[in-house]
């Protein structure tokens, strides 16, 4: 009996003994971790952006960005974004067990990603972004299985995106990878990560095709792939996306018609199929997109900004843009529409930059457009658009249209020019044939029209004399005979010194 209370007794210290110095250990090891990360973060001559990390009498939780809890005062957060660290990330981080923020973003970092992060099974925020780190994304961080956060973007990185982390990081409610070197296919595992609302790889050397399974993750808001090596169409599934607020997807070699999912005016949309209803950036532009643009596009009622330009859509502009009255910024330049501009453009009260230039667009431009009050960037040029007005000297539109030089008839761009400045005027044509349509490939004649105030087509012009000869004859000598008087000077300062232009 004796010898059985001994033996408790010995247990009970022993377990007392070891309770001790488990946590003295534990926190020995964090104490060495980071001080192994600062040896390696600070390179020499850079001065000492981690100075409060010294043997204080209130120990490494009170360093700076250092963040402890609990009993045993383990680190939980590292936060030392833009702090100049210029060196290496150690991979002692890999031995602080219990981190679960880790934010080291906007410094100078470089060299390879530890795989030792992938010890860190606590983490939740992983932020390395906007570094120099170099080589490939290592597939030990798939075994953070709680990380919320995966912030990489702006560095370096090569190599693939692993598909493990779709298999694994069920968690993940950001994934930030763009603007680095990243090259082959973009993992369909993506599609498991339910969670994740922001999905960002910008700017990479992704190739094949966008994953329908994509559209399985139907809580996303931001979706980025614009800017990389893609091919194939942009799968229909992505109209599912019903709580998508941005999507990009320009320059990055697509093909084919934009699907039909993404909303649909034909028939009622029931909230199951998805429009895509709070989309409020959509940039698809730059890449080899065909078809017309649908009507369904309208659908998309809270759009602010919808850039389509430099494809090779079809068919008409669709009166249906009208339905978005919120819209800042349409741009549908550089593709093949035609037909004519609808007068509904000119209710979306809101728009500020217009540009449908570079299509073959007919009729009269729209008086309506003048309706457009806030309206600072107009560009109808490279169409065949006629009309006896673009913007009048009474018109509510600001005096800056821009590159309006093409295929629009003189007299509509005579007033279109009203307000232009020298820096406006981007193409100077030399003795540009006139005709009676007035169609016009530079502005040579046109500056001659508001320059003498007379007309290509004005009677005086029979024969051999034109608006051109008549004005070359006049120079140097008889300049001011030939000048409309209701020019005025104006004073521009260039390089430190003065010139009167007219």
């Amino acid at each position: 009996m004796a010898t059985h209370s001994v033996n408790l007794l010995l247990l009970f210290l022993l377990s007392s003994f070891i309770s001790i110095l488990t946590p003295m250990a534990a926190r020995a090891n964090d104490e060495a971790a980071l001080l192994a990360f600062k040896a390696a973060a600070i390179r020499g001559g850079y001065g000492d952006p981690l100075a409060s990390w010294n043997g204080s009498a209130n120990g490494y939780c009170s360093w700076e960005g250092v963040r402890c809890r609990g009993w045993n005062q383990q680190v939980v957060a590292l936060n030392l974004p833009s702090r100049g660290l210029t060196g290496v990330l150690s991979p002692a981080i890999g031995n602080l067990t219990s981190l679960r923020i880790l934010n080291l973003t906007k410094n100078e970092f470089s060299g390879d990603i530890p795989p030792s992060l992938g010890r860190l099974h606590h983490l939740r925020v992983l932020d390395l972004s906007r570094n120099t780190f170099s080589g490939e994304i290592p597939l030990n961080l798939t075994s953070c299985m709680n990380l919320k956060i995966m912030a990489l973007e702006h560095n370096q990185l090569c190599g693939r995106v692993p598909s493990e982390i779709g298999d694994n990081l069920i968690a993940l409610g950001t994934l930030l990878l763009e603007y680095n070197n990243l090259t082959g296919a973009i993992p369909s595992s993506l599609g498991n990560l339910s969670s994740l609302v922001d999905l960002e790889l910008t700017h990479n050397q992704l190739e094949g095709t966008i994953p329908p399974s994509l559209g399985n993750i139907r809580g996303i808001h931001f979706l980025s792939l614009a800017d990389n090596n893609l091919s194939g169409q942009i799968p229909s599934s992505v109209g599912n996306l019903t709580s998508l607020t941005w999507l990009f997807v320009n320059d990055a070699n697509l093909e084919g018609p934009i699907p039909a999912s993404i909303g649909n005016i034909k028939r009622p949309l029931p909230f199951e199929v998805g429009s895509l209803r709070n989309l409020n950036f959509l940039d698809l532009s730059g890449n080899q997109l065909s078809g017309v643009i649908p009507d369904g596009i309208g659908e998309l009622v809270v759009l602010q900004e919808l850039w389509l330009d430099n494809n090779s859509f079809e068919g008409s502009i669709p009166g249906s843009l009208s339905y978005i009255k919120g819209l800042i910024a349409l741009s549908l330049s550089m593709n093949k529409l035609s037909g004519s501009i609808p007068n509904g453009i000119g209710s979306i009260k809101n728009l500020q930059q217009l540009y449908l230039d570079h299509n073959n667009l007919s009729g009269q431009i729209p008086a309506v457009l003048e309706n457009l009050t806030s309206l600072s960037k107009l560009d109808l040029s490279f169409n065949n658009l006629q009309g006896e007005k673009l913007m009048s000297r009474k018109s509510r539109i600001p005096p800056l249209v821009e590159e309006q030089y093409g295929r629009v008839s003189y007299h509509a761009l005579a007033y279109g020019t009203n307000g232009f400045s020298e820096a406006n005027l981007l193409e100077y044509g030399e003795g540009s044939p006139i005709s009676a349509l007035g169609d016009i490939y530079g502005l040579g004649i046109l500056l001659l029209e508001m320059f003498t105030g007379k007309s290509p087509t004005n009677d005086m012009f029979r024969g051999s004399l034109d608006l051109h000869k008549f004005s070359r004859d006049a120079l140097p000598d008889r300049i001011w005979d030939i000048a409309d008087t209701t020019m005025w000077l104006h004073t521009i300062v260039y390089d430190s010194f003065t010139r009167s232009k007219i």
